[in-house]
């Protein structure tokens, strides 16, 4: 008998009260208007798209502070947002991370901001907004700037605690500060610390910071950045193409390269309605960095624009200054805006520039494979986990030869993964203090910093293939892969030369790979609901063949629903006891257990879409979203 591989596609419950716009910044005639750019931009619709951006340099740091809470287990709770520097301020917008399987988010409340209101919110969970962000929009309406007293909190942001002892962050991300001289001032987020119970390692929130480069959905917006060779001192360009650019009202993204390797010279071929130079935010001019091209693009009609899939809507051009060298350049930072004023999942396809022969690959700074086999390398393991599940990568090592000191990021997509922790320090002089982690002080989700020296100043040899540390995370989906990478590496020996990288990145495959179009698949249906409701979900499948067994458990989160019973089962020999009931005998609260047997002998068969049975809830909770989802998958066919 052979078992068949299992794609699972998971069940999605919306749990809605109040529906907002998924952008709570409105522009003066009631439209929907982007988020603000540091590039100059054509997005007139935004208040803020009337003012030229100015860079600036030694200003004081806008803060904003997070309240440190102790609580109990279900108690509701609420964190003071409190300012400093708030001087003259004409606009602000940010993101509040939380871990929404730690944290239930209930309100905002005490608002102490002239001109700061309900709508300035967009909530989490609603909409188009995703469960563990919440995201702030105010804007001076007067034109004239405000200033507060340090200290002051401008409002709380309220939740329920739902685990027994953790210790979690709430945290900023994607924030842009505008002044009355048209300064985007330099930002400083103080997160805060809520230790429910006993507590327990310190995680961070579970917001999404920045891009999702690699796999998604069929149907997700796509951005793909051509792969192109080139030699030093010639020029070459990058082709952007899109799919599933349907009905889109705005784009925003950062495209990422190394600008010791290419030299930026501009951007040609424009081929999207409205897609001008002022679009672009250009490397190195005001505020952009070198090594960062800035994408900002609205739709001026406001009709919604649709392009055919593989279109080509500008490229990026370069001039190769390395000799043999090997650059990634990525997408981050995206938000995409489709007509209903729905935020769009995003998939950004790195596109690499080979020069001369090839050499350590880079993008933005880092680099991730390719290397010279003598070039210090460091490599991330691969591994495969379910949702809900943990999963602990090694870091391992090759040429690491009289070293000095190492300093890296680890870069990786908070949307899919939650970082857990460090473990395993196998490196002299290695412990948890040489890493900044993600979410903590000033560090963003979506990076864990390293930073190690050699503190006997002699150097540090280690055998090729040694895991130095192991890096935990807990899977956010079950669908797709997602890459591990590297940048802004430097790496000193004992003779003080910065030595060249090789960066292998990791590949985590989310959910059960899959081996072909003749899989089983399960799908659990969506649903939203209203509070208090009871609900049953259809649980079907496809290339259901010739099936003699089948085992899974069926997840779900207690907290959120309440299991009342299974019905309308649909499958010869699939009765009552076949499944073991949350909570009876030694099954845990928030599983369901399926194990049934062919009683036949010769297989069974269904057609594609067939619901084999429905599992029933209650609704318990209000203003969420919660996953449905599968593991300890098996099935044996009558082969």
């Amino acid at each position: 008998m052979r078992k068949k591989l299992t794609n699972l596609l998971l069940g999605l419950v919306v749990l809605p009260m109040t529906f907002l716009s998924s952008l709570s910044a409105k522009s003066l005639d009631g439209k929907m208007s982007p988020l603000w750019n540091n590039a100059e931009s054509n997005l007139s619709e935004n208040p803020m798209d009337l003012i030229d951006v100015k860079s600036t340099n030694a200003l004081m740091d806008f803060t904003l502070t997070a309240s440190s809470e102790t609580v109990a287990q279900g108690e509701n709770f609420c964190v003071q947002m409190s300012v400093a520097n708030f001087t003259d301020i004409l606009g602000v917008e940010f993101l509040v991370d939380y871990d929404p399987a730690q944290l239930q988010y209930s309100a905002v409340q005490n608002l102490n901001l002239v001109g700061l209101t309900q709508s300035s919110f967009g909530e989490p969970g609603v909409g188009a907004n995703p469960v563990g962000q919440m995201k702030v929009s105010w804007f001076d309406q007067t034109i004239s700037g405000v200033t507060v007293a340090d200290g002051t909190v401008i409002f709380e942001m309220c939740f329920t605690a739902l685990s027994v002892d953790a210790t979690r962050t709430v945290d900023f991300s994607n924030p842009e500060i505008i002044d009355i001289n048209e300064n985007i001032l330099p930002f400083s987020g103080v997160a805060g610390t809520i230790i429910v119970g006993a507590g327990s390692s310190t995680g961070g929130g579970g917001g999404s910071g920045g891009g999702n480069t690699g796999s998604g959905g069929d149907g997700d917006f796509t951005l793909t950045i051509s792969d192109e060779s080139v030699t030093q001192g010639q020029s070459v360009c990058v082709a952007v193409s899109v799919s599933n650019f349907t009905d889109i009202l705005g784009v925003e993204a950062v495209f990422n390269y190394d600008p010791t390797k290419l030299q930026y010279t501009g951007v040609q071929s424009l081929n999207l309605t409205g897609l001008v130079q002022s679009s672009f935010g250009e490397p190195g001019v005001g505020a952009n960095p070198a090594g960062q091209l800035k994408l900002s693009w609205f739709d001026q009609t406001v009709s919604g624009v649709s392009i055919a899939d593989g279109t080509i809507i500008f490229e990026i051009c370069f001039t190769a200054l390395a000799t043999d060298a090997t650059d990634n350049i990525f997408i981050s930072n995206d938000e995409i805006i489709d007509i209903n004023e729905n935020i769009l999942p995003f998939v950004g396809e790195t596109g690499t520039v080979t020069i001369g022969s090839g050499g350590n690959t880079g993008g933005g700074g880092g680099n991730n494979g390719g290397g010279s086999s003598t070039d210090f390398t460091i490599e991330v393991g691969d591994g495969t986990v379910m949702q809900g599940q943990e999963i602990c990568v090694p870091v391992t090592v090759a040429n690491f030869t009289d070293i000095l000191g190492v300093e890296l990021v680890f870069n990786y997509d908070p949307s899919r993964l939650q970082y857990n922790s460090v473990q395993n320090f196998n490196l002299a002089g290695l412990t948890q203090s040489g890493f900044g982690e993600p979410g903590v002080g000033a560090n963003p989700l979506g990076q864990l910093k390293l930073s190690w020296f050699d503190q006997t100043v002699s150097g540090v040899t280690v055998v090729d293939g040694t895991a130095i540390f192991d890096i935990c995370f807990t899977s956010l989906v079950n669908t797709g892969s997602t890459d591990v990478t590297m940048s802004n590496d430097e790496i000193i020996d004992s003779g003080e030369n910065i030595l060249p990288f090789n960066g292998v990145p990791g590949t985590i495959t989310l959910g059960m790979s899959t081996g072909g179009g003749d899989d089983v698949t399960l799908i659990a249906a969506n649903a939203t609901v209203n509070p208090n409701d009871n609900f049953c979900l259809g649980i079907s499948a496809n290339d259901f063949m010739d099936m003699s067994g089948m085992e899974f458990t069926l997840t779900y989160d207690p907290s959120i629903l309440g299991f009342t019973e299974v019905r309308s089962l649909n499958l010869a020999d699939l009765s009552q006891a076949s499944f073991g009931l949350p909570g009876v005998g030694g099954n845990q609260p928030g599983e369901i257990k399926l194990s049934w047997f062919d009683m036949s002998g010769t297989g069974a068969s269904v057609a594609d879409g067939t619901v084999l049975f429905e599992v029933c809830f209650d609704a318990n909770a209000s203003n969420t979203t919660t996953n449905i989802g599968f593991s300890g998958v098996e099935f044996i066919d009558n082969n």
